[in-house]
């Protein structure tokens, strides 16, 4: 997510000490990604019905949507210090563990649309969950608390504070006053491989240790944030691991139905090649660590092509926004073509909810597929990308938003997404998500 992290301190060399800290030996490696709603999550709510579900990701997508929407709107540099906040919207977590010494468990939110690593920290000032342990840096053998005076806190803005403190203090401000306030770190995190094997450690690790926060997350026992964003700074757990996994990740999505799978988030070089696997480059619309295709077109069918126009071709992919929206300009004619090649009028239904396009499901339809069209990449959806049973209907799962446009999770959703930051592109591969990393 984009934003302006405030630091005691400006410094200068903040990629070379990056380097420094984190070994550069090649490695790849698995883990299992957590939806909150599935039954393999430990925050499952086994009262929520399915539809429930469903308007709940259909109405995190508008609040998502909108975060980065504002976040887009440029003022005044020095009036622009506020990003999406991260909140409940985002749709993966990750079990980590942080300091040999103590071997902290703590889940994670994982997302693409934001750089900063921080967790919550003793003493927390507003952290009220007695029965969730916090992480203590003064019991930790391997922590360090890094000073005013370190290289690594003078790339990045700051704001002068009272008081005689060395250390590296930082302020992290998200959108609607959310924010993080804590000390630049540095901390051994640990992560459990999905194959047999000891967990891989990653030493000295920058990370914001947070003692004041006022970020929504999921649940009071998720207790931080692992970023995999773009951006211009250094500060995101890929762009730390660097050439150790080849500055590449990837993730593979199980649909939220499969109860029975984990979905999985892989660092490193994957050896396997696809003839079906597609890429497109990034599109380097500004300095926010968000990752912008460019869409060109959407196939309805065999025949029917929305064509877009230049100025809307912007698109976030984006882990963390369960459905894909569309701008009006996209997704109106988008509609009509869809409704023209089903045949049949669509039904009015939750006139507040986000799904404008269902149909009765006791019809024996024939759902059109939908191919997104990105530069030298054609991405085929399938009825599991594109369409969800809602109440009594199935509903069309593309929302529309006068304003950017985002390709959510649900269009990713049994494709391998590899993300190379070496080669400034992303790359689809028609997988069976079910069965990744299971040799057949």
């Amino acid at each position: 997510m984009h934003h302006h992290i405030f630091f005691m301190v400006i410094l200068l060399s903040f990629n070379v000490l990056i380097q420094s800290r984190v070994e550069p030996k090649r490695n790849s490696f698995t883990i299992d990604l957590i939806h909150p709603d599935s039954i393999l999550s430990p925050f499952y709510n086994r009262s929520i019905t399915p539809s429930e579900l469903i308007r709940k990701a259909g109405m995190r997508s508008l609040n998502r949507v909108n975060y980065y929407f504002n976040s887009s709107r440029h003022a005044n540099p020095e009036e622009n210090i506020e990003s999406p906040v991260i909140h409940d919207g985002a749709d993966y977590l990750a079990e980590i563990y942080v300091s040999p010494t103590l071997k902290q468990k703590v889940y994670a939110v994982i997302g693409t649309g934001s750089e900063l690593i921080w967790i919550q920290c003793k003493p927390c000032k507003n952290y009220n969950d007695e029965d969730v342990a916090l992480y203590e840096p003064r019991n930790s053998e391997t922590y360090k608390a890094l000073s005013d005076s370190d290289k690594i806190c003078q790339d990045l803005e700051f704001t002068k504070s009272a008081g005689r403190s060395k250390k590296c203090k930082y302020r992290y401000s998200y959108e609607k006053n959310a924010f993080t306030v804590g000390i630049l770190s540095t901390e051994t995190f640990y992560f459990k491989p999905t194959t047999k094997g000891k967990p891989i450690s990653f030493p000295k690790l920058v990370f914001g240790c947070s003692h004041i926060n006022n970020v929504k997350l999921i649940s009071s026992k998720v207790q931080g944030v692992i970023g995999l964003g773009l951006g211009s700074g250094k500060l995101s757990f890929v762009s730390q691991l660097g050439d150790r996994t080849e500055h590449r990740f990837s993730y593979c999505l199980v649909p939220l139905s499969e109860n029975t799978a984990a979905s999985k988030l892989s660092f490193g070089h994957e050896e396997k090649i696809s003839d079906a696997r597609v890429s497109t480059s990034f599109v380097f619309k500004d300095d926010k660590p968000y990752y912008y295709l460019s869409l060109e077109g959407i196939t309805v069918g065999f025949y029917k092509k929305v064509r877009i126009e230049e100025e809307h071709r912007n698109i976030i992919i984006d882990s963390g926004t369960p459905m894909t929206v569309l701008h009006s300009s996209i997704y109106d004619p988008l509609e009509r073509a869809l409704i023209k090649v089903i045949g049949l009028s669509p039904k009015k239904i939750d006139p507040t909810g986000p799904f404008t396009l269902c149909y009765d499901t006791w019809r024996n339809l024939s759902y059109p597929n939908l191919v997104f069209h990105f530069p030298k990449a054609d991405v085929h959806l399938k009825r599991e990308n594109t369409y969800i049973r809602y109440l009594d209907y199935t509903c069309v799962t593309i929302i529309r938003y006068d304003g950017i446009s985002i390709f959510g999770n649900s269009a990713q959703i049994n494709f391998q997404v590899e993300y190379d930051l070496i080669e400034k592109q992303v790359s689809f591969t028609p997988t069976d998500c079910t069965k990744f990393g299971i040799k057949v």
